[in-house]
């Protein structure tokens, strides 16, 4: 099982689309948690510095289960930026 694991963390580091995202039209909102270790704050940076007018919205806490520990803030900003797109 283990194996699995590392192959998993493997394809995840060798996926890499930096080169790319300078070409998204779609508006991009990248939202994070300031504590989240398994996709740290500066990913969602780096994001919406490569997108063109892309932004963040960073939640204070909640770590990589931010949607399910600050549901309603979550559901609330992603509606209102899917109302405005």
């Amino acid at each position: 099982m283990p194996e699995i694991v590392l192959s998993r963390i493997a394809a995840i580091v060798a996926h890499d689309r930096r080169d790319q995202l300078q070409t998204v039209k779609a508006p991009t909102l990248a939202i994070c948690a300031r504590d989240d270790m398994v996709t740290p704050l500066y990913f969602t940076e780096e994001l919406v510095r490569l997108i063109p007018n892309a932004r963040a919205y960073v939640l204070p806490d909640g770590g990589h289960f931010y949607p399910h520990v600050h549901g309603g803030e979550f559901r609330r900003v992603m509606s209102s930026f899917l109302l405005e797109s």
